[in-house]
């Protein structure tokens, strides 16, 4: 404290202002970053809901996609000098799959006249999926309007991952169409260059079919079935295996039984359902068989992620693919092409889309480049062969 003496209108008062606060004793950022669109490369000025277990953090959003997380590291973090914190949170954005973040908040030297807030950088929102559909048509002369085209194939001649500048060719920075479509979507975080994918089959066991006791719903890890025959850690169970748009596959990591195997059980398993499953649902044991060629991811995927990009599509048809290879355990997913065969209408669909900025559609006889609106699930495209 120094005190010091002032004289105003005859008067003289002496000052003693308390000393200002130590660096860590005030309120100040202790976890911030800035959340980008990956497909714009901008921050959206939205609404974010930001959620933490972590006492005395209180969620900040500033402009352009900066926000993070404000409070006394002094008071909530006394040993801070000798010893890190663990922050977890989620990031909730309108339109933008859910983002599960964490940080170690590490040990600053000469805390706490120091502190030196924990920088997550920039967190990449990977939009919500869509569906391109529409019809393949062909202007006839003398026909009153586009004749539609019957079996014809639809697929991706290429994709863009971002919007090209615009003294770029976008021809010159078009990617490969090495993308699958993921049905209901990755498990866990896998990462460019180290997770892989590939096409493997998982065979029904027979005479282990199993139901639900009770309902399963999404984000439990946990599971009631009627009996334990022929589960034990490690073991796949396919819950809805008869509809291909509702099926999971997921290794059990536990079992807890009754005294006898036929009686119902718990089972832990490896993921977190996507899915919720009713009461009754039909779990198939399943096992899995001779692995295909192995592709590389070609860039970092998040939880939920419906669309895998990966360094090359070999031995991948449509079916069940195994993920696995990084520090997060093996997944497996029902896997689509982008690729499809108008109908007798010449109506075409193709499998959920997201994470690019636009695709070149192409048939035999045409081709054209459009960029999805995620505002809309469905999004119209028709191609006009001519």
């Amino acid at each position: 404290m120094t005190c010091r003496t002032d004289t105003a209108g005859g008067w003289t008062y002496r000052i003693c202002p308390d000393d200002p606060p130590v660096a860590a004793n005030r309120l100040r950022a202790i976890v911030k970053w800035s959340a980008v669109d990956e497909i714009t490369l901008t921050g959206p000025n939205l609404d974010y809901t930001m959620r933490t277990e972590s006492y005395g953090l209180t969620p900040q959003v500033g402009r352009d996609g900066y926000m993070g997380f404000i409070g006394n590291p002094a008071r909530l973090y006394p040993s801070l000098a000798t010893i890190g914190i663990d922050i977890a949170w989620t990031l909730a954005t309108p339109g933008y799959l859910l983002r599960e973040l964490d940080i170690t908040l590490a040990p600053v030297a000469g805390f706490p006249n120091q502190f030196i807030p924990a920088d997550a950088g920039s967190v990449m929102l990977h939009r919500d999926p869509i569906v391109l559909r529409g019809c393949v048509v062909q202007l006839v002369v003398g026909q009153l309007g586009p004749v539609p085209l019957p079996g014809v194939p639809v697929s991706f001649a290429g994709v863009w991952w971002t919007f090209p500048p615009a003294n770029v060719d976008p021809t010159t920075v078009m990617q490969p169409p090495n993308l699958v479509s993921l049905e209901p979507g990755l498990y866990a975080d896998r990462s460019d260059g180290v997770d892989s994918l590939r096409r493997r089959d998982l065979a029904h066991v027979a005479g282990q079919d199993k139901t639900l006791v009770l309902p399963a719903v999404v984000g439990t890890t946990t599971v009631k079935i009627s009996d334990q025959i022929g589960v034990a850690p490690g073991t796949i169970l396919a819950f809805e295996p008869e509809l291909p748009d509702r099926v999971e596959y997921v290794a059990v990591t536990s079992i807890v039984g009754a005294a006898t195997p036929n009686q119902p059980a718990t089972a832990t398993l490896a993921f977190r359902l996507q899915v919720a499953h009713e009461q009754g649902t039909d779990v198939y044991v399943v096992t899995p068989q001779a692995p295909a060629a192995s592709n590389l991811f070609d860039r970092d995927g998040i939880r939920s992620d419906q669309v895998a990009f990966l360094d090359g599509l070999s031995g991948i048809t449509a079916g069940v693919v195994e993920i696995g290879g990084g520090s997060a355990p093996t997944e497996y997913q029902t896997a689509s092409l982008y690729t499809s065969i108008t109908d007798s209408n010449g109506y075409y669909r193709l499998p959920p889309l997201s994470r690019v900025a636009s695709v070149k559609l192409q048939t035999p006889a045409a081709s054209l480049v459009t960029s999805p609106d995620y505002g809309h699930y469905e999004n119209l495209v028709d191609v006009v062969t001519p």
